[in-house]
């Protein structure tokens, strides 16, 4: 039966460009039945056990991902603060030298804070170079060896006293910065 529908078929498309096939008929898209559409499998839409290996894997890399963000936003914010104590003293030691006096850097623990004040000698007393800069949130002054909380610069831009200053984060990482007296510069240890 098979050979004679072929036979008929030959018969009726003998003058035109059309393939001859022997199997099912095909679609009016070209395409198999079983491949239809931008899904193989027949199906327009995602099963439940795909969406839900979808979910899980999502949920795996995000529980592995977001711990490690938090970490390095949290070490960033130290070493942000290690370099804003670095410019801060940065700063005071070019006042000292610019106005030829002395300048200081006045370090409050209570608020987390350095506020940088030069002597005038024409009105007699300590000013206020500029506002006071706040450490980061999280950021916390843990150990100052500075006398009375002050590193003070001479005119020449050295310290009159050494001492060192260790910042902490909420999760116990430290950094600690020395000063170094010759030349008043404050200088991350280990660095």
């Amino acid at each position: 039966m098979g050979s004679l529908s072929v036979k008929m078929a030959r018969r009726y498309f003998r003058n035109k460009d059309v393939p001859l096939t022997t199997g099912p008929p095909i679609p009016e898209n070209g395409a198999p039945r079983n491949l239809r559409g931008p899904y193989f499998f027949g199906s327009k839409a995602f099963s439940l056990a795909e969406m839900l290996v979808v979910l899980s894997l999502i949920g795996i890399i995000t529980s592995i991902a977001v711990p490690l963000l938090l970490g390095a936003i949290r070490e960033q914010k130290l070493e942000e603060a290690a370099d804003t104590l670095v410019s801060v003293f940065d700063s005071a030691r070019g006042i000292a030298m610019q106005h030829n006096t002395y300048a200081r850097v006045l370090l409050d623990t209570a608020v987390q804070s350095v506020t940088i004040e030069y002597y005038d000698p024409a009105v007699t007393q300590w000013v206020q170079s500029s506002p006071p800069v706040n450490l980061p949130n999280g950021v916390i002054f843990a150990t100052v060896t500075f006398e009375n909380l002050i590193a003070i610069f001479g005119p020449y831009g050295s310290l009159v006293k050494g001492g060192s200053i260790v910042i902490q984060d909420v999760r116990g990482n430290q950094i600690e910065l020395e000063a170094v007296v010759a030349n008043g510069r404050l200088r991350i240890s280990g660095e």
